[in-house]
Formats: structure tokens, C-alpha cells, sequence
């Protein structure tokens, strides 16, 4: 019964999942700057989009109970105002979750991670696709985790923003899960 703001949603995997979670007495909306994406979500996930850019969102104020992004947040400007956005149609109580990609800290695990996502990805993808565009763009994916936000600002801007009980998980050292939830307001 919950309502869903799926920000950035590109093709809708994290909305179809979310549907599963907020079944037939909830709501969830997909949010993209693409209109090509948005199309992709209605018709594979068959949920309302909303052609909008992160940092503004044409949604009313605590309207929402949760918000998720899915491996979007390197491409915003102003973190801090993207947060307080995010707050803003968040109701009290409400919460965020931010999937990002996170440059790995150790060297070896970052050339290792160099060595998959820039050379072996993009090989795989032009051989199975035999497109060179696409070989092309999962470069471009190496590249903006390769200057992506630190961590720390990430959590900095979360937390300036308004957020409390804001955290970041770690898995393999490079895919990160940042949370945060509106304060219960008196």
C-alpha cells in the first residue's frame, strides 16, 4: 500500500520490483528525463511515468513514502539541492535509497574493476550486440565511475540536505547503497 517515486528509472527494473513489494493497493511511479526510457517502463512494467529531471520534481510536498534511484546519482549537479528535493516529497517517515556505483578504494580492486567494466563489458557487449555503439557506451559507464562522487559527499550532502539516519552499505567495494528517512515532524 505504499507510494513509490522511482527516480531516474531508466527502463524500470527497480519499479517492477517495486511493484512486487507494494502490491495491488500501492503506487508506484516512474520518473526519467528520457522520454525513450519512460516508454521502455510503461511498456515493460505498465506503471505512470513522469518526464521530469531529478532536481526538479512535479510532485506536491510529503507525497510519497519512499524514493529509490538506481545508478543515476553521478549524473546530478547539485547534490545538496537534489536531496532537499527528495525530502521535500517525502513524508515524514519517508525514505530514500540510492544505488550508485562507487569507485573501489583499494588499487587492486580498482584496476580489476578497470580491467571488467572498461575492456571485458564492452568487448562482450559489442560481440553480443554487434553494435559499436554500444561498446562505446559501456566505456562511457567505466568512465563515470571512474570520477564518480566519493562516498563521504555523498553521505555529506544527504545529511545537510535534512536526512537522518543516513547510511551507506557496501558490496564488493563498489556497489554502494546510501539510505536516508525524512524526520518525523512534531
Amino acid at each position: 500500500g505504499m507510494r513509490v517515486l522511482d527516480l531516474a528509472c531508466g527502463t524500470g527494473p527497480v519499479a517492477s520490483e517495486a511493484l512486487k513489494i507494494t502490491g495491488p493497493d500501492g503506487l508506484v511511479i516512474g520518473l526519467d528525463a528520457s522520454l525513450n526510457m519512460l516508454a521502455e517502463t510503461r511498456q515493460r512494467v505498465g506503471v505512470p511515468a513522469v518526464a521530469a529531471r531529478v532536481e526538479r520534481l512535479p510532485i506536491p510536498d510529503r507525497f510519497f513514502d519512499f524514493l529509490s534511484m538506481g545508478y543515476a546519482l553521478r549524473h546530478v549537479d547539485d547534490l545538496v539541492a537534489t536531496f532537499a528535493e527528495y525530502l521535500r516529497v517525502l513524508r515524514p517517515g519517508g525514505r530514500v535509497l540510492v544505488l550508485e556505483m562507487t569507485r573501489p578504494s583499494s588499487r587492486i580492486r580498482f584496476e580489476l574493476a578497470k580491467l571488467y567494466l572498461y575492456r571485458v563489458v564492452p568487448r562482450l557487449s559489442g560481440l553480443f550486440t554487434r553494435s559499436a555503439n554500444a561498446r562505446t557506451l559501456m566505456r562511457y559507464y567505466w568512465d563515470t565511475i571512474e570520477h564518480c562522487v566519493p562516498p563521504e559527499t555523498i553521505l555529506a550532502a544527504m545529511t545537510e540536505a535534512g536526512f537522518e539516519r543516513v547510511e551507506r552499505r557496501c558490496l564488493w567495494g563498489i556497489l554502494s547503497e546510501y539510505v536516508g528517512e525524512r524526520p518525523a515532524e512534531t
